[in-house]
């Protein structure tokens, strides 16, 4: 039996929640069709390069594989942006030194948190 991690991070066990295979809401009616889902999403696009969204399929497939649940791109994706915010926050808000003005220098200041 695979041991149970409580997160501080509401979020975390938010899409916990999200993958955990449950069995299907009961239908009210009779009506045909898919059920409706647990948690409400909103549909979403972005553009990626091919290498982006390699990257991005193999992370899923990973994780799918090493959780033995199926994940998919909007749980990695959702997962990833609340992750990261919470590396970019002070005292509960969006932090960062003045001279951080690209990707590389975004990168530098994150590895030297660790």
């Amino acid at each position: 039996m695979a041991k149970t991690i409580k997160s501080t991070h509401p979020w975390v066990e938010l899409i916990d929640l999200q993958i955990k295979q449950a069995k299907p809401l009961p239908v009210a009616s009779k009506k045909a069709g898919r059920p409706p889902a647990r948690i409400k999403r909103t549909q979403s696009s972005i553009k990626l390069t091919e290498g982006e969204r390699e990257t991005l399929d193999e992370l899923t497939t990973f994780l799918s594989d090493q959780f033995k649940k199926t994940i998919n791109r909007g749980n990695l994706i959702g997962y990833l942006v609340f992750r990261f915010s919470e590396e970019l926050k002070v005292d509960g808000k969006f932090s960062l030194p003045d001279d951080i003005s690209s990707f590389a220098a975004l990168t530098d200041y994150i590895e030297k948190l660790k």
